[in-house]
């Protein structure tokens, strides 16, 4: 079953590019450039999602489906700065605007948005980040800070360094997007918190707690182009 509905200000004014996720791991729309969104394939009954903006507070909705003939839900956004915080920069819990060292923080709402697929995907398009290719045999990506080679930034998970300088070169390709809460990048040296392999910087991985225990089949199709081509 479907469920539509619309995303608006306290004015009135109709708010593109909001995330409505529904609870605990159900479907996710964004509202499209006139505001509606539509979940897909939701069971009968009563759900709670979440609708989330940059720029607004987070709000949680009751959903009932089926809905009724006239039963479209409007959703009203209530302006507000989100307090994002932080561990990498100091390892201690902080709000982002007390942290000394600036930290660039990749939601979960951005890295759904882009449609990346892997770390790599869900940090390119950072300030600052650039995701490299150094090879053409093997194919291998790279991240790197402040113009330094992939090695010279530690990426770690939850804050622990849990793979080695040339897992990081030849690792970032395997990290589902999925499975990322958010990212935590601090550029600079942090040597004296993380150790010699973060002259770069360092990238923290935050991952997503499981609503349940289970698995996930993510299959993506890209249509070819039908019109034949004369050669």
């Amino acid at each position: 079953m479907k469920h539509r509905g619309g995303v608006v200000d306290a004015s009135g004014a109709v708010l593109p590019g909001a995330t409505v996720a529904l609870l605990p791991s159900g479907p996710v729309a964004v509202t499209g450039p006139d505001g509606t969104f539509c979940l897909r394939e939701i069971p009968a009954g009563e759900h709670v999602a979440t609708v989330s903006l940059d720029g607004f507070y987070t709000r949680r909705v009751t959903l009932r489906v089926p809905q009724a003939p006239d039963g479209a839900l409007t959703i009203v956004m209530a302006p507000g700065i989100r307090a994002d915080v932080v561990v990498t920069a100091t390892r201690t819990s902080r709000n982002l605007g007390e942290v000394p060292v600036r930290t660039e923080v990749i939601t979960r709402d951005l890295i759904t948005r882009s449609g990346s697929r892997t770390l790599a995907d869900a940090v390119e398009y950072t300030t600052g980040i650039r995701v490299e290719n150094n090879c053409q045999n093997c194919n291998f990506s790279q991240i790197r800070l402040l113009g330094l080679d992939g090695p010279y930034t530690q990426i770690l998970v939850d804050g622990q360094p849990v793979v080695s300088s040339l897992a990081q070169v030849y690792g970032i390709e395997q990290i589902p997007a999925r499975m990322i809460e958010r990212i935590e990048v601090v550029k600079g040296g942090g040597s004296a918190l993380y150790g010699p392999g973060s002259v770069g910087g360092v990238v923290n991985i935050i991952p997503r707690e499981p609503p349940r225990t289970g698995g996930v089949l993510e299959m993506r199709e890209t249509p070819s182009d039908p019109t034949p081509t004369c050669r």
